[in-house]
């Protein structure tokens, strides 16, 4: 199940397990409800063939695109080593689409093509659009269907002509239903079909992606830290704390996504110099911007002593510039580990120094002019950024009732041990020729998510250099 965040795939599940059962994993806003692969089992779907093994039919919710603290291709890895854990195999992708959205949306559009890059064949493809049941006014449902027409007809008009399915969903049990019982498998997938191999032609897509959410992230982080700097001239508390706080978080988003940078072994075909730019403007960034924020506190302290401001803010000022004194050796010490500048990239000169006796509570020494205050200080490097054997289709009872439990955290067999810990009711079976008979009885959940960001950023660097020492 692929969309992105908001566009309805846990509100799938939901409503095909039942009013009756409250999973709660659906959600709104910018954040991924989802942050982890979760797996649900449909106890009363079992796909059989004549003559072949039955199979339990599984729903793997991923995490959704365009989140705010996850980038696409750490969405992508996920699902590939979630895959490559259970040993299991994909035979269907669902992907999820918001209709009400007055047009489709760039980053929607480049999400689209993220997943036509990984070539997963027509017939293996369903578009489940929904939020239909939000639509009021005969204006905004025909914008809808503008939107469906030109999801039917344009975006998708290759795949949907090659077997692939467009549908409705109205955020009913009957629609859900209906939706997963009509879906036709043909087979599995390609085991490696997520895999961000050379040949892949998603790489450089998410690649170029990461990109852009680490110069957004770093131009966020940079714009807090000058708001913080102007907050020791003009102290505003309930400020302080909300601009503090957002950098905290603007500076693990971006440690976050950087980490997602530093697993590249090689950059993606044709990126090959643009892979060891990225690292270079991160550390150098890092570098210039606690310096920045260093000369900052010393300017500031400087004034305090000629306008003899009181001593408990004089005093806050000097703790907060010796972790900023910390913060700078560490990152110019990472940026030093890092090597020689790559082609093109500026090198950095500290424009101050801290001994080990500054660091032990001296003065700081100014080599050459201190790095301008302006908004444009903190400088920022642009980086450019199989043949069918078999098919089936699965029928469901429109008017079976469901029940859900909710699992313990998913162990590595994926299959065999999970399982109902309530009453089973009895079960009905659906045979069609020499298909697939379904059998329906119950949605069953199994969750492994793990949530929270880390809060020691220091870490970070710390093990940045240690990879960069081993290499």
């Amino acid at each position: 199940m692929l969309g992105p965040t908001g566009s309805g795939k846990s509100s799938f599940i939901e409503a095909l397990a039942g009013k009756d059962q409250e999973l709660r994993i659906s959600g709104g806003g910018l954040e991924s409800v989802t942050q982890e692969i979760q797996v649900f089992k449909v106890n009363n779907a079992i796909s059989c063939q004549a003559r072949k093994m039955d199979w339990s039919v599984y729903l793997i919710d991923t995490p959704g695109f365009s989140d705010s603290k996850m980038s696409e291709l750490q969405i992508i890895r996920k699902i590939y080593h979630f895959q490559r854990d259970k040993f299991c195999s994909v035979d269907q992708v669902f992907y999820f689409h918001r209709i009400t959205d007055k047009r489709i949306p760039g980053t929607v559009r480049k999400i689209i093509d993220v997943i036509k890059a990984f070539n997963i064949r027509s017939i293996s493809i369903n578009i489940i659009t929904t939020m239909w049941d939000n639509i009021h006014g005969a204006e905004a449902l025909q914008r809808a269907e503008n939107n469906f027409i030109e999801l039917r007809d344009v975006i998708w008009k290759d795949e949907i002509s090659n077997r692939a399915e467009i549908v409705k969903f109205q955020n009913t049990p009957a629609s859900a239903i209906d939706i997963f019982g009509s879906t036709v498998i043909a087979g599995c997938l390609k085991d490696n079909v997520f895999a961000l191999e050379d040949n892949n032609l998603a790489g450089p897509i998410l690649f170029h992606e990461l990109l852009d959410r680490l110069d957004s992230c770093r131009n966020r982080k940079n714009s807090l830290l000058r708001e913080k700097i102007e907050l020791f001239s003009n102290p505003n508390p309930e400020l302080e704390s909300i601009v503090v706080s957002s950098l905290e978080e603007a500076e693990e988003d971006l440690a976050i996504h950087f980490s997602q940078l530093m697993l590249y072994r090689r950059s993606p075909p044709g990126l090959e110099n643009i892979l060891q730019s990225a690292r270079y403007q991160h550390f150098l960034d890092s570098a210039v911007s606690t310096q920045y924020f260093t000369q900052a506190i010393v300017d500031t302290l400087s004034d305090f002593h000629l306008m003899d401001h009181n001593s408990v803010r004089r005093s806050k000022l000097k703790n907060i510039l010796e972790a900023a004194k910390s913060d700078f050796q560490l990152a110019y010490a990472t940026l030093c580990k890092f090597g020689p500048p790559p082609s093109g990239s500026k090198p950095f000169v500290p424009s101050i120094t801290i001994s080990a006796a500054d660091h032990a509570g001296g003065t700081l020494e100014v080599l050459q002019p201190a790095v301008c205050k302006d908004s444009n200080a903190i400088e920022q490097m642009q980086v450019s950024k199989a043949l069918l054997t078999e098919t089936a289709d699965i029928k469901v009872d429109e008017y079976m009732g469901t029940d859900v439990d909710r699992l313990p955290p998913p162990s590595v067999s994926l299959v065999t041990n999970i399982a109902n810990t309530s009453p089973s009711p009895p079960n009905v079976s659906f045979e069609r020729g020499d298909g697939h008979a379904l059998e329906m009885r119950a949605l069953v959940v199994e969750s492994g998510t793990k949530r929270g960001f880390p809060k020691k950023i220091k870490l970070a660097f710390y093990k940045i250099r240690r990879l960069l020492r081993r290499r």
